[in-house]
Parts: structure tokens; C-alpha cells; sequence
């Protein structure tokens, strides 16, 4: 018996384009212009909520760390 030739509906390429690669949030990474002034609020509202949080603190040159 020799196989159907015709490719299977699953296979046939789509008309639609493909997808963006999607933009993860958490892959993002912020410069301190975008962070808003009161999102230390928001920072302690999620630390409260168990989520971890990666903060980069920048010393400048006379404070203690």
C-alpha cells in the first residue's frame, strides 16, 4: 500500500504570518528614567507577596553602601 501523498491538514502552512517573538516582562530590563518615583511602594507590595525581586542599587562616590 503506498502512502497518501497529500500533506496533512497540520502540516500545510498557515496564511497568517508568524508571531512576534512575545516580550517577557520579566526579561526586561529597566533604566532607573522608566522606574517610577513611588514604585518603592510597589516593590515592598510585591516583596509582602512573595515574589522575588532582583534590585541593582548604584552607589555613588562619598555614601555608605
Amino acid at each position: 500500500m503506498v502512502p497518501d501523498s497529500k500533506p496533512s491538514p497540520a502540516r500545510s502552512k498557515s496564511p497568517l504570518p508568524p508571531r512576534p517573538p512575545s516580550s517577557n516582562p520579566l526579561k526586561r530590563k529597566l533604566s532607573m528614567e522608566t522606574v517610577p518615583e513611588d514604585s518603592l511602594g510597589y516593590l515592598i507590595r510585591a516583596y509582602e507577596k512573595g515574589l522575588m525581586i532582583a534590585v541593582n542599587t548604584i552607589y555613588f562616590q562619598g555614601q555608605d553602601p
